[in-house]
């Protein structure tokens, strides 16, 4: 699971690692809270960075996916990586894409972040080291 790495207590920008392994990649449609970023009435996350890397495996992922960040509460993601990331081999690091389509981000209050994995691998072996900075932005 995750980890804090930064949270300055001047400010309200939060900075965290979470891991995905090859069994959480390989499960669809799963779903991971990211503890370090809860639920707080009257305030609202936004992701102000989203980086990932691929590590401790050799088999590149076979299949579709799109690892989305975004609010629990939310039917649209704030930052996601596309296919091309999960069929690179281990020591991949690269900056998600931010939401630009027509759908647009929803910020919720009251609502945690998320990891979401959507698509449907069928084959791989390594695992997706993610590192999430974000903002509590006050309503």
């Amino acid at each position: 699971m995750g980890y804090l790495i930064e949270a300055p207590k001047d400010e309200q920008i939060v900075t965290a690692k979470v891991t995905l392994t090859s069994a959480n990649l390989l499960t669809p449609g799963y779903i991971v809270d990211i503890p370090e970023y809860p639920a707080v009435k009257d305030y609202y996350w936004q992701v102000l960075k989203f980086n990932a890397n691929i590590v401790n495996g050799f088999t590149p992922y076979v299949g579709t996916s799109a690892i989305h960040i975004q609010c629990a509460t939310s039917a649209n993601f704030q930052s996601r990586f596309v296919n091309i990331l999960m069929q690179q081999s281990s020591g991949v690091f690269t900056t998600a894409d931010f939401n630009t389509t027509i759908n647009a981000t929803i910020y919720s209050d009251n609502g945690s972040l998320q990891i979401h994995n959507p698509g449907t691998l069928t084959l791989g072996d390594t695992d997706l080291n993610l590192y999430v900075t974000a903002i509590l932005i006050p309503l």
